[in-house]
């Protein structure tokens, strides 16, 4: 669809999804610092995944000097493992990226097979988020040899982003070919979040050639599963392409139905860009209606999302009037 609040929300999608936090070991016996630092982790999680990233950084901080206060590498690897995902998602890429190598080197050290792998991911995905597509495809390479060799169920994830980073270069047939095996590997894993990540970015594609009939149906498979996972924004972004698709076939009201769902989940969510995004689309259309009332309620309530004072008073519903 080349839009970007709803390709932002695809990005973040696969990014983070992949880049998740790692929790904290399997508890073994050990000492009291270790016992608290794994609880710190748990915690930790907990609030990245209301969203409270700055609660969460403070505990995966304390978790992490804890475990490295009695030497528990383990606990250690979790804490920065979690802080890499964390700093990720708040989009700070330097200290992410000092998190993920500190990371990756206790993991091969340790003989992490799976946590290496992931962690070559993630430092792929800050290659990605910092414009260096190239270089997010050779940290994958580093994956791949380690997913081949021992068949991580999560292989598909980086197999997504590694389609992203493939579109960015501009070679889309094996960006396909890959979001095709991404799909299965994800499907067969029961891994429902990336089935849906592999589900909206081959949509997406398909949009952007023209085939919105095949590209709407991956789309609501994807909304069917983000609905059932509570992810937001993927929310967002299945429903404001279905209806940039409906508008594109001439289905106004449908559009305006989509788009006025999309734009609830926006501002439910504080997606703030998502939701100018929508507004913007419903006054066009308003405006080609001429129907000058309803592009000035639009207007106003862009303003306000803008101003940050909230959603604006509620108007007629979509496609009424």
């Amino acid at each position: 669809m080349g839009v970007r609040a709803a390709w932002t929300a695809a990005v973040l999608a696969v990014l983070l999804a992949a880049a998740g936090c790692a929790s904290a070991p399997e508890p073994v016996p050990g000492p009291p610092q270790s016992e608290r630092a794994s609880q710190l982790n748990v915690e930790g999680v907990a609030a990245a995944a209301r969203g409270e990233y700055a609660l969460a950084l403070l505990k995966f901080e304390a978790a992490l000097a804890l475990s490295r206060s009695v030497d528990d590498r383990r606990t250690e690897l979790a804490a920065l493992r979690n802080l890499a995902a964390a700093y990720t998602a708040l989009g700070r890429l330097e200290r992410a990226g000092e998190a993920a190598q500190e990371a990756l080197e206790i993991a091969a050290e340790a003989g992490d097979h799976r946590a290496e792998a992931a962690l070559w991911g993630m430092l792929a995905k800050l290659a990605y988020m910092r414009g260096d597509a190239a270089g997010a495809l050779g940290l994958l390479d580093n994956a791949a040899r380690l997913d081949a060799r021992f068949a991580h169920a999560d292989r598909g994830a980086r197999l997504n982003l590694r389609a992203m980073a493939l579109l960015k270069l501009g070679r889309r047939d094996e960006a396909a070919a890959v979001l095709d095996e991404a799909l299965k590997l994800n499907e067969a894993a029961g891994l429902d979040g990336e089935v849906a990540n592999s589900l909206r970015l081959r949509a997406d594609m398909l949009s952007g050639e023209g085939r919105d009939d095949e590209a709407a149906a991956l789309y609501e498979r994807a909304l069917e599963i983000d609905r059932r996972l509570g992810r937001s924004s993927r929310i967002f972004h299945s429903l404001y392409a279905l209806g940039r698709i409906a508008l594109a076939g001439g289905d106004e009201d449908g559009a305006l139905g989509l788009l006025d769902r999309a734009l609830k989940v926006a501002l439910a969510a504080g997606l703030s860009e998502g939701a100018g995004e929508c507004i913007d689309a419903m006054a066009e259309i308003y405006a080609g209606r001429g129907d000058d009332e309803m592009v000035r309620f639009y207007r106003a309530m862009k303003e306000k999302v803008e101003r940050g004072s909230g959603p604006g008073a509620t108007g007629p519903a979509a496609g009424e009037g």
